[in-house]
């Protein structure tokens, strides 16, 4: 017998990355969308940006390196650090 919300065996729980759980879409770019996620222990919100490398022409490559360069000049207790 199938339930109404499909078999459970199909039912996904939250999508993880390392010790964060991904809960929903904070913004959509060009080549880039940003999720919400939340650490599994600490229950800390933070912001993950996954890039589409296949979107990526030659162009939208160097903004990417551009804003890698700039967030490693940042430096403020609300944003990660780059190395």
């Amino acid at each position: 017998m199938v339930m109404a919300d499909g078999p459970r065996h199909l039912q996904r729980g939250p999508v993880r990355v390392g010790f964060y759980d991904i809960e929903g879409t904070l913004g959509k770019g060009n080549f880039a969308v940003v999720k919400l996620g939340r650490h599994r222990i600490t229950k800390t919100e933070v912001a993950i940006k996954i890039i589409d490398k296949s979107q990526l022409d030659a162009v939208n490559l160097e903004k990417i390196y551009r804003e890698v360069q700039i967030m490693k000049l940042l430096d403020h207790p609300h944003i990660i650090k780059l190395y």
